[in-house]
């Protein structure tokens, strides 16, 4: 597995993370909402899948805990690392869930970082959170 600090990659131009990779105000864009999909061709991954960094963020199926805190059968404390822990019996609050990618809104280029993770709470509503229909390709 390649390990990307960006869904793209590095960030190009000595470190300074712009407009042509994702949506997001920290590029200085004055943004009232979010970016047509697909829009920016440079933030894509090396297997062509696009906006996995601003625009929303995105609703994950893991419960929001840390790794090293996780139970047996996932994640850390497991041979083989689940990148899905659906553990009920582990979950720190109901409805407490993982978002990732960062949103349009976001001014810090750390919440698009692939390794950043935040809380999403089932029982609310937030207009920059959304989800990602997925499907395995085997």
């Amino acid at each position: 597995v390649a390990r990307r600090p960006y869904p793209w990659g590095d960030m190009p131009g000595g470190g300074v993370l712009d407009s042509t990779q994702a949506c997001w105000r920290g590029a200085g864009l004055p943004l009232n909402s979010t970016c047509p999909v697909g829009l920016l061709p440079a933030g894509a991954t090396p297997s062509g899948i696009y906006d996995l960094a601003g625009n929303v963020e995105e609703w994950n199926a893991d419960w929001l805990v840390t790794y090293r805190d996780s139970p047996p059968g996932c994640w850390a404390n497991t041979p083989v690392t689940d990148p899905i822990c659906l553990d009920r019996a582990m979950a720190p609050a109901p409805g407490n869930r993982v978002v990732r990618g960062g949103a349009w809104i976001d001014a810090s280029a750390v919440r698009l970082h692939s390794a950043s993770r935040f809380e999403g709470n089932a029982i609310s509503r937030k207009y920059y959170v959304g989800f990602r229909c997925a499907r395995d390709t085997h």
